[in-house]
């Protein structure tokens, strides 16, 4: 059964950037790159770097550089599919482009989550795997059918999408994080990152369990939004219906937390996080 191009994505509004320059890609809208090999970007700190999987892994980390490193694996020696490049005003969206099967209805690469991208894509269609290490300050979408999403220390705004998959977050301070799974499990770790104003992230899942682990002694006003029983060892209160809402640590704001997992498919755990070394 083919997968279908209509399941939610996160929107991407809080994800617009400045324009990005590639520095080691020949400059035109949109091309093929080769896989099994490393491909330097240069993106400016609030750009965009779109990763748009259809079967396969997504893992981002931290970079230790300047440049933006992407390197696409292929599990199975192939052409199919194609790794395309486009760059926008907004910044880089580097997508696997699967055959669709239907000359009518062909498979696309644009920008910010447009375009159809999973007509005649099925589970064993031929996986490739994104591993990408990006700056700080860039910012981050990735979106697969199939596939796990991980991201290590990104200090950028996120925003995350699969299908059918887990995703798994460790914090680096970004400003926004935003997470979406229809099937799968979500594991988040938030930091005690301090700064100006409040960091806003949101994760949400049709099914699987829904993970967030919290730091100590970090103001955060919550949201939780749950179809069962929380798990956690703290005390929420303010519940109407199947919300509860309220703060927890000391007086301020800063993280505001939305938790949104109202299908009787998914439950959620709000743990503590491991203390820091």
């Amino acid at each position: 059964m083919s997968i279908q191009p209509y399941f939610v994505l996160v929107a991407a509004s809080a994800l617009l950037g400045a324009p990005a320059v590639v520095s080691t890609v020949p400059a035109q809208e949109g091309y093929d790159i080769a896989t099994d090999r490393p491909v330097t970007l240069s993106l400016a700190k609030a750009a965009i770097l779109e990763l748009r999987g259809g079967v396969g892994s997504i893992t981002v980390s931290r970079s230790s550089g300047p440049s933006t490193i992407v390197t696409a694996k292929r599990v199975t020696p192939g052409a199919e599919p194609r790794v395309q490049l486009v760059k926008h005003e907004k910044g880089i969206t580097i997508c696997s482009v699967y055959e669709s099967g239907n000359p009518r209805k062909p498979n696309e690469c644009l920008p910010m989550r447009k375009g159809r991208r999973f007509e005649g894509l099925k589970k064993d269609s031929p996986a490739v795997h994104f591993e990408v290490q990006l700056p700080d300050g860039v910012d981050l979408m990735a979106d697969t059918a199939t596939g796990n999403v991980t991201t290590t220390a990104l200090t950028g705004n996120v925003s995350i999408s699969v299908f059918r998959g887990n995703i798994a977050v460790i914090d680096g301070g970004s400003p926004d994080i935003r997470t979406n799974v229809m099937a799968g499990d979500t594991d988040a770790t938030l930091g005690a990152f301090g700064g100006n104003g409040t960091r806003h992230l949101s994760f949400t899942a049709a099914g699987g369990m829904l993970k967030v682990r919290i730091p100590a002694n970090v103001p955060i006003d919550y949201w939780i939004s749950s179809g069962m029983s929380i798990e956690t060892p703290f005390q929420l209160h303010k519940t109407v219906g199947e919300v509860s809402s309220g703060h927890l640590g000391p007086p301020g704001s800063t993280i505001s937390l939305r938790i949104d997992a109202g299908s009787l498919l998914a439950k959620v755990a709000l743990l503590p996080a491991p203390a820091q070394r």
